[in-house]
């Protein structure tokens, strides 16, 4: 890295960083572009020089929320279907959890769930779309067999849906589960529980596929 582009980056960082919290806090539309440059105390044409423009600037802020977001699958991923599912999930829900990420960007992801933006479209094909493919392959191999198309999406999403759960959900825990504090051991149990839950409802899913005559 030269000494110019460790100049520069501060100023990135701090663009980033006021976007983020001023898009969380007001959405896309209403935020604008001189109060994250105040924010960020920086002029305006830095955020055309890094970003182009304000959707340019909120794409990156929100794969910013998501980086990492992509679950692969180790080299050295366990041999069972059971395993490598449970593994996935451990995976996923560590980075929902667990992985450092700034406060707003739990907010934000919600905002954008809720009212998907132009940005939207290429996050879904970039992070989420592979990691339902990835989830789908390791659902299909703990089936064993043959799954319609719809009873298949419904395993794959279902299991999606567990995950995410724990992280839509987190602002209401204190209410109504004090005690839970998402340190890293209690999400891998969070995680082992809802391998545990899905792989059996998967397999009663594929028994009662196979009992049919």
């Amino acid at each position: 890295m030269t000494s110019d582009s460790r100049a520069q980056r501060p100023s990135r960082d701090s663009i980033l960083a006021a976007a983020g919290e001023i898009f969380a806090e007001r959405g896309y539309e209403a935020a604008t572009i001189k109060e994250i440059t105040d924010h960020a105390g920086v002029n305006v044409a830095s955020v055309n020089y890094y970003f182009r423009d304000k959707l340019g600037l909120y794409t990156e802020v929100l794969r910013l929320c998501v980086c990492n977001g992509r679950v692969v699958m180790p080299g050295d991923a366990p041999d069972s279907p059971e395993a490598r599912l449970a593994a996935y999930i451990a995976s996923f829900m560590k980075y929902l959890l667990v992985a450092g990420k700034p406060s707003w960007s739990g907010r934000l992801v919600i905002r954008e769930l809720a009212a998907p933006t132009q940005a939207f479209s290429g996050i879904v094909e970039e992070i989420i779309k592979p990691n339902l493919q990835l989830l789908r392959g390791l659902v299909a191999d703990v089936a064993g067999c043959a799954l319609e198309e719809e009873s298949l999406s419904m395993l794959t999403h279902g299991v999606h849906a567990q995950c995410v759960y724990w992280k839509t959900s987190r602002a209401i825990f204190p209410y109504l589960w004090p005690a839970l504090n998402f340190d890293e051991a209690q999400v891998g149990r969070i995680a082992a529980q809802i391998a545990n839950f899905s792989i059996a409802g998967i397999r009663a899913t594929a028994a009662a596929v196979s009992d049919k005559p």
